[in-house]
């Protein structure tokens, strides 16, 4: 099972709630449009992030990585 990440800090702080998504090679995040909405409008001002569905309760965003690239723990 996958751990969860506590954001609920970081949402108004800037970008530090970036670098954890990144630091834990985050690549989807799956969002509650109502209590998540900060966070949300964030994530849509991002390079890099896409929201790919958003029906208005949930909103499911994607990380744009480059294939290419190693994903962390890989050589």
């Amino acid at each position: 099972m996958a751990d969860s990440l506590d954001l609920a800090g970081k949402k108004s702080n800037g970008t530090g709630w970036l670098a954890s998504l990144e630091a834990h090679d985050v690549r989807h995040l799956i969002l509650d449009v109502r209590s998540d909405g900060d966070l949300l409008r964030q994530v849509r001002r991002q390079p890099g992030w896409r929201v790919d569905f958003d029906d208005g309760a949930s909103a499911i965003c994607i990380r744009d990585v480059a294939e290419t690239l190693p994903r962390r723990g890989e050589s």
